[in-house]
């Protein structure tokens, strides 16, 4: 369900390809993927899609190259000596620091959808840095990387059914934009996407839960 809301509503990679995978992996002599990330800003701060990869002694940056194929660069966690984070409202800024007075050893740009995901790995890493182990496995790298992207979708959604359980008449959009804190530019596409899975149903202006108009079936999804 996860990477169902990141395909059909986020509109981006609902996980690292495989392909880019295992040339990381084969780049990092078979050590595997245990988080990572899409950075979705290139330099410019404009859209674009490279990816941030976490291993037990490696972090990989891959960004597009010419032809389709991928540039990869590998970085020993050795090396590393701070993590860094500048946020903001529209991008977030994350550098991986080396040794004094040194350029950064890796810089990416991503923007809010992609925070969760880099909030794992940064965690990760400082955790590391204060000399303290955080336990990951492969296995669920997929799963964590969908769970971090898809859960502000799935918090709008229960905020949203909050407001509705509470008003068995419906709500306007300026009522639901409010409860969720963001601009019409967002709240819109998201309700619209609540409206398409059958989670809400548009009544002239007014939205209400599709289960209060007599389907029992729309629940909040986890």
């Amino acid at each position: 369900m996860n990477q169902e809301i990141i395909t059909r509503y986020i509109r981006q990679p609902a996980r690292l390809p495989s392909e880019l995978r295992a040339r990381i992996e084969l780049a990092w002599d078979a050590e595997p993927v245990l988080l990572y990330a899409l950075a979705d800003l290139d330099h410019g701060l404009m859209l674009g899609e490279s990816w941030l990869a976490l291993g037990a002694r490696h972090v990989a940056v891959a960004r597009p190259a010419a032809g389709g194929a991928w540039a990869v660069r590998t970085i020993d966690r050795g090396q590393i000596r701070a993590v860094q984070l500048t946020p903001g409202l529209s991008a977030n800024i994350l550098l991986l620091m080396g040794e004094a007075h040194e350029e950064p050893l890796a810089i990416v740009r991503y923007t809010q959808r992609q925070r969760g995901a880099f909030e794992n790995i940064r965690f990760v890493l400082e955790e590391a840095l204060a000399g303290r182990t955080i336990a990951t496995t492969p296995a669920d790298a997929d799963r964590v990387y969908a769970d971090a992207v898809a859960r502000p979708v799935r918090d709008a959604q229960a905020l949203v059914a909050g407001v509705l359980q509470n008003n068995a008449g419906g709500a306007t959009m300026s009522q639901l934009r409010e409860t969720l804190g963001t601009s019409r530019k967002y709240a819109l596409p998201l309700l619209e996407h609540f409206d398409s899975i059958g989670f809400t149903i548009r009544d002239g202006d007014l939205r209400r839960l599709r289960s209060t108009a007599g389907n029992s079936g729309a629940q909040v999804q986890n």
